[in-house]
């Protein structure tokens, strides 16, 4: 028995080293049975047992968790916490002879979503010494969502580390996409239709039958062209770009390039009514932009397709487009056209509302760049369309930005909802906790309680609070509970009692600041906090809490909830 109890022990932890401090006791359980598959005749009596363990596991911090198992199974720690060599596939170019691109509508901030198809292409730019292009795809004035135009490169920069090499938004660049527009009129590689809009698309992509337009003259559509500007209302005139009329894929025939919109534009506001269609626009800037490679979702294939058309007729060269499969977050609200009602109602503070997978709002949090790298690199470039669940989402996320943060971030205490506990039989008291474990240049935290010795516990400790219960104040000492809130002083010796004292993190009661940690969920969770922290900034490790992004407000710390 004592074998079983020393794997599950062994399991437990590293089950709750790789699942943000808490371990699943089914996953904890199949490791037991399938290590000793004698015990299986014996599960009534096994299973309680591995159920404790795996509750006393997950009573402990993060940190205890891994030094316990390092100390049981370094290897055990390594296999599941350790660095893996994640890369993106290789594509034959030469190193610094590529661009890539990624393309945005303004209708809101970044999203996870983006974050994934966008650091694919960075990652590549990377490693392969090349450039990237950030263009902001506004030729639909009725999909803007003006701030966006700020944020949207902002987002961008701070995802890369500011390795955005070039950004440009297509409404700058009208001049452009009219003079390559008028350009294929006059080399007879498009036409404008008047047709009733529901008959031609009808005629060209179910009776592969040409518009009566697609025969006028050069001279008669170029008039047409100019009617557009001015004359034409919007439905009445398209400028299409002949293909095969006959090809076997409907959405490749006679596609559309140029419409009429009356909408005022925020940037351009009526100066034009003449808009390219996104093939086009996406078309004549990759040419002029000089891209040479883009990783796209797969819906926008046929994009490609119809633009190989244009590129032969022109002579230009194709940029090689990879694809990736469709990203559905089940029950995350990325949608930035959903989202925006609800912000403007007042059920999100805003775009950086922690409840929202937005980048900003991640930013907010504590998550890092490099996490969102990690994860678009683990997930790769596959076309084969993935559901992802807000939990498995940011489990994985969460792992990535543990191995930034976790190397780094500072500790303490903060107790939630504190209860007081008074110590008799000692008045001086002294402790020195690391700044980081893992770091001793990173200095001590030192603690000195003289006099009438209180400490603040946390709320979650309220049942070992209780007559006759040891417990050991992390960094500090050894009590034992007397009545409720009143505890004897034992030792300073942290071997003393180990094993057999429940480990509780505390603050003194009379030097402690007010810290408040908002959750994912958008509650506040509110406490007391170590002096030290009020120092501190940015991501920090809450001990047995989580890790937090913290700072200092004129009435105490405020944190926001990164993971554990």
């Amino acid at each position: 028995m004592e074998d079983i109890k020393k794997a599950a022990r062994k399991f437990s932890l590293q089950n709750a080293i790789f699942h943000e401090g808490k371990a699943q006791p089914g996953a904890v359980i199949g490791k037991v049975m399938g290590t000793f598959p004698e015990a299986r005749s014996r599960s009534k009596e096994i299973v309680p047992i591995v159920g404790k363990i795996v509750n006393e596991v997950n009573s402990l911090g993060f940190e205890e968790q891994k030094a316990r198992l390092e100390a049981l199974d370094p290897d055990m720690l390594e296999k599941k916490t350790g660095q893996r060599n994640r890369t993106l596939p290789d594509i034959p170019v030469e190193r610094g002879d590529v661009v890539f691109r990624f393309e945005p509508s303004p209708s809101g901030p970044l999203h996870i979503g983006h974050a994934y198809v966008f650091l694919l292409n960075f990652g590549l730019s990377q490693k392969y010494d090349g450039r990237l292009v950030l263009r902001i795809a506004d030729t639909n004035p009725d999909n803007i969502y003006p701030p966006a135009y700020d944020m949207i490169p902002e987002d961008a920069a701070w995802l890369t580390n500011g390795n955005v090499t070039k950004a440009s938004i297509q409404s700058d660049r009208l001049e452009r996409y009219h003079l390559k527009g008028r350009d294929v009129i006059e080399k007879g590689l498009a036409y404008v239709c008047t047709c009733n809009p529901e008959e031609a698309s009808q005629n060209i992509r179910e009776h592969s039958r040409a518009c009566p337009c697609r025969s006028l003259s050069i001279p008669d559509n170029l008039e047409r062209w100019e009617k557009m500007f001015d004359t034409f209302a919007p439905g009445e005139a398209i400028v299409r770009v002949k293909t095969d009329i006959n090809h076997p894929n409907p959405a490749l025939r006679d596609w559309g390039a140029f419409r009429i919109i009356d909408s005022s534009h925020p940037r351009v506001g009526d100066r034009t009514r003449v808009w390219p269609l996104m093939t086009f626009s996406v078309g004549v800037d990759d040419h002029m932009d000089g891209i040479t490679h883009s990783v796209r979702a797969k819906e926008h294939r046929n994009s490609q397709m119809r633009l190989q058309f244009l590129y032969d007729a022109m002579g230009w060269t194709m940029p090689h487009h990879m694809y990736v499969g469709r990203m559905n977050f089940k029950d995350l609200a990325v949608s930035c056209s959903k989202t925006r009602p609800r912000i403007e109602a007042g059920e999100f503070t805003g775009w950086d509302d922690v409840r929202l997978p937005f980048l900003t709002a991640l930013k907010k949090r504590g998550y890092q760049p490099g996490a969102f790298q990690s994860y678009a690199v683990e997930v790769g470039m596959t076309e084969t369309d993935k559901t992802v669940t807000g939990d498995d989402y940011f489990k994985q996320l969460g792992h990535f930005n543990r191995e930034i943060v976790d190397p780094l971030a500072r500790r303490y205490f903060f107790v939630k909802e504190p209860l007081e506990l008074s110590i008799f039989d000692v008045d001086d008291l002294k402790g020195s906790a690391p700044l980081h474990p893992q770091d001793p240049d990173q200095g001590t935290r030192d603690f000195h309680l003289t006099g009438d010795i209180k400490v603040l516990l946390d709320t979650e400790d309220r049942d070992e609070v209780m007559q006759g219960t040891i417990l050991r104040l992390k960094d500090l000492c050894n009590v034992e509970v007397t009545s409720p809130g009143v505890a004897r002083f034992l030792s300073t010796d942290p071997e003393e009692f180990k094993g057999k004292a429940r480990i509780v993190h505390w603050v003194p009661s009379d030097e402690n600041v007010p810290a408040r940690v908002l959750m994912p969920d958008g509650k506040w969770r509110e406490g007391s906090a170590e002096v030290g922290l009020k120092d501190a900034s940015g991501v920090v490790q809450l001990e047995r809490f989580g890790f937090c992004n913290v700072t200092w407000q004129d009435d105490g710390i405020v944190g926001y909830f990164t993971h554990k």
